[in-house]
């Protein structure tokens, strides 16, 4: 092979190394013609500095691709966002609904980074924050990257309730493990938020045991249903359930417990009494199925992505949430 033919096969097996590295796209290195960042060996596996700009450029993406409409936002949006994230911005787009604010990507604040999953496995994990100046709330970002040839995608957005905070992790370095099951806590994250579900039910709601219901999203939740049960008088029933959607994703905290990060749909139903002629519902609602009043039923539907803190002993704690209309459907 003669000298430049070489030297150009020599550029092109480099281009193609770069190309899959996960977490940059091929312009992301190309541009500047950067190093590479060395992989650690022992603890995380990125360094604070690549995960958050890595953060940051996903955030951007995930909000230029959910202000896409059409054919063409659907596929944007998918390929950048997954599980709860992904969920919340097609809810928005089938009721055609404004995020509610504090919007967690709405946001010019530059991220920081306080986990990184440990390992060279996948997939690989970051979790970062950033501060949305208009409302002072603390936002919660959790991204993932399922395999050497995937860029990282964004799992959850999620603002943290006022005076919540999240305990220590630890040094960003040492990396942290992914929790799948109960071991070393109160109970499995999966079941605290089974518990959670069913303890937000209306009008008969259950016991909940590991979980504390004394959290803005429950407060308020409990709030809507007393204020909607009273405004439909004897002229209709409300009831309200919830359902945990997939499994979620836990991270461990320094002092044992987890982060855990979730989905859940919330599905509110008016039913006319049977003496009723029609019953008048909600504004939100109304807009949605393009008329003020029902005769039989009306479903709403929710979307809910929620952070809870979940200890070795005591019971679990609800940091932060999110909430998207999602459909509504009436007769």
């Amino acid at each position: 092979m003669t000298g430049p033919r070489r030297r150009i096969a020599a550029l092109l097996a480099a281009a193609a190394t770069v190309a899959v590295l996960a977490g940059c796209g091929v312009a992301d290195q190309v541009v500047g013609l950067h190093a590479v960042p060395t992989e650690q060996t022992g603890g995380a596996p990125l360094n604070e500095q690549t995960a958050a700009a890595i953060t940051t450029r996903v955030i951007s993406e995930a909000q230029s691709a959910r202000a896409r409409t059409g054919a063409a936002g659907e596929r944007a949006r998918k390929a950048v966002l997954t599980g709860p994230a992904l969920a919340m911005a097609q809810a928005a787009v089938t009721s055609r609904t404004t995020v509610a604010a504090p919007d967690p990507l709405a946001t010019p604040e530059a991220p920081t980074v306080l986990a990184i999953v440990r390992g060279r496995a996948w997939p690989r994990t970051i979790l970062a924050t950033t501060l949305d100046a208009a409302s002072s709330r603390q936002l919660l970002h959790l991204l993932t990257s399922p395999s050497p040839t995937s860029p990282f995608v964004l799992v959850a957005s999620v603002p943290m309730f006022a005076g919540a905070r999240v305990p220590a992790i630890g040094p960003v370095a040492q990396g942290v493990e992914t929790v799948a099951d109960g071991t070393g806590l109160v109970a499995a994250p999966a079941a605290i938020l089974s518990e959670y579900a069913a303890a937000l039910a209306y009008p008969r709601p259950a016991r909940a045991a590991h979980v504390s219901l004394d959290d803005e999203l429950s407060r308020s939740l409990r709030t809507s249903a007393a204020a909607q049960t009273a405004a439909l008088k004897k002229l209709a029933t409300f009831s309200q359930r919830q359902q945990v959607v997939g499994a979620p994703t836990a991270v461990r905290l320094s002092g044992g417990g987890a982060l855990v990060f979730a989905l859940l749909v919330r599905t509110d139903t008016i039913t006319a009494a049977s003496g009723a002629k029609a019953v008048t519902v909600p504004a939100p609602v109304a807009a949605l199925l393009g008329r003020s009043q029902i005769k039989r039923s009306v479903t709403v539907t929710t979307v809910e992505t929620v952070v809870l803190v979940v200890p070795p002993t005591g019971t679990a704690t609800v940091i932060g949430a999110a909430e998207q209309l999602a459909s509504a459907k009436g007769s």
